[in-house]
């Protein structure tokens, strides 16, 4: 079946489903960018974390010799 111009209806059809199938591409791939900045958010926190940690192992590691020497003196 044929419109008017030459259009027939499988081509109508075919360039809606075209257009469905750009629609949920387009669709799936920012709902994976999402997930891509979470997840690199998720290593920069891990970053941020393990500085943290290192800054916290080495003022324990002053207090310690802070508590050696104090302790000495009281010898």
């Amino acid at each position: 079946m044929k419109i008017n111009g030459g259009i027939s209806v499988g081509n109508i059809i075919t360039i809606a489903m075209l257009a469905v199938t750009m629609a949920v591409s387009w669709g799936a791939m920012t709902n994976n960018l999402a997930q891509v900045e979470e997840q690199v958010s998720l290593k920069a926190d891990k970053a941020v974390v393990d500085l943290n940690f290192e800054y916290i192992k080495r003022d324990l590691a002053e207090i310690k010799e802070l508590v050696k020497n104090n302790n000495r003196r009281k010898k």
